[in-house]
């Protein structure tokens, strides 16, 4: 059962791969070296969403909050720290899943988004993206990109659209889906 102001927002950003093919059939439309397979992006990727499920349920369900040593007043907002993936309209995201007691100030999203992009680059992510997964004819690997957060009214606006929805008895932030989004540089933050 959800407590009572558990908050939920989803970290999402770029999912990107390689894939390497076993027969390269795609050798004469790629001009790289096969030592790094064809890239893939996220809307590439979206046809492979259950493989990449299934690679991070094998991986195991890590919360990266266990391993921050940060700033003492993120640790008690939040609970939980979960990766996964998202589709979203067909594009498929590297997705942190966050259950929050309370908002970050915007100096500890600031810590907590530099935490979560060295997870991806040398710590959880980097261990991921050294997994093979198999694939119809061939092997991929999938790397999760930057957090970057942009847009500071936009998360005003949703602590405003939150603190309203507690005061009309709204049962559950998670189920307004107004939580904070975050993107890399080349998407604006929005609400799904």
């Amino acid at each position: 059962m959800e407590e009572k102001g558990t908050m939920h927002v989803h970290l999402l950003t770029e999912l990107t791969g390689n894939l390497y093919s076993e027969e390269s059939e795609w050798e004469e439309e790629w001009s790289e070296s096969d030592e790094y397979g064809m890239p893939l992006d996220g809307t590439e990727l979206a046809d492979y969403e259950e493989v990449i499920r299934e690679e991070l349920e094998r991986y195991g369900e890590d919360d990266l909050m266990q391993y921050f040593d940060g700033s003492e007043s993120i640790q008690e907002k939040i609970q939980s720290a979960v990766v996964t993936i998202e589709n979203k309209d067909g594009i498929l995201y590297g997705c942190t899943k966050l259950e929050l007691n309370e908002f970050l100030s915007q100096e500890e999203l600031q810590e907590f988004t530099e935490y979560i992009t060295g997870q991806y680059s040398d710590g959880w992510g980097e261990g991921f993206e050294q997994r093979d997964i198999k694939v119809d004819g061939g092997t991929m690997n999938v790397h999760f990109g930057i957090l970057i957060w942009n847009s500071r009214k936009c998360m005003k606006r949703k602590q405003s659209r939150f603190r309203q929805s507690l005061r009309n008895n709204v049962p559950s932030y998670s189920s307004l889906d107004m939580m904070g989004i975050f993107f890399p540089l080349w998407a604006m933050p929005q609400l799904f």
